[in-house]
């Protein structure tokens, strides 16, 4: 990571492919041109009401989306809107 610390990075596939970083000390950022979106599976998902952390890391799964924070940073996702800080 460029910050020399733990990251969680987390995509979208449908309805568009975007690609979530979640950093140590810095803002989540969003990517919305990834040039190799074909290369994840997508066997990690966490089912709705599921909750999922590490270390400093959480991220909630509801029906409304998913919400991935880290102190005071995070993101929302879902398939109809997006949301970092």
């Amino acid at each position: 990571p460029k910050d020399g610390g733990p990251e969680l990075i987390c995509d979208r596939v449908e309805p568009t492919y975007l690609r979530f970083f979640l950093y140590k000390t810095e803002k989540a950022k969003l990517f919305r041109y990834v040039g190799d979106a074909g290369c994840c599976s997508a066997e990690n998902v966490l089912v709705y009401g599921n909750r999922w952390k590490k270390g400093a890391f959480t991220c909630t799964s509801e029906r409304s989306g998913l919400t991935c924070t880290r102190g005071g940073h995070g993101f929302f996702v879902s398939r109809t809107g997006t949301r970092v800080y």
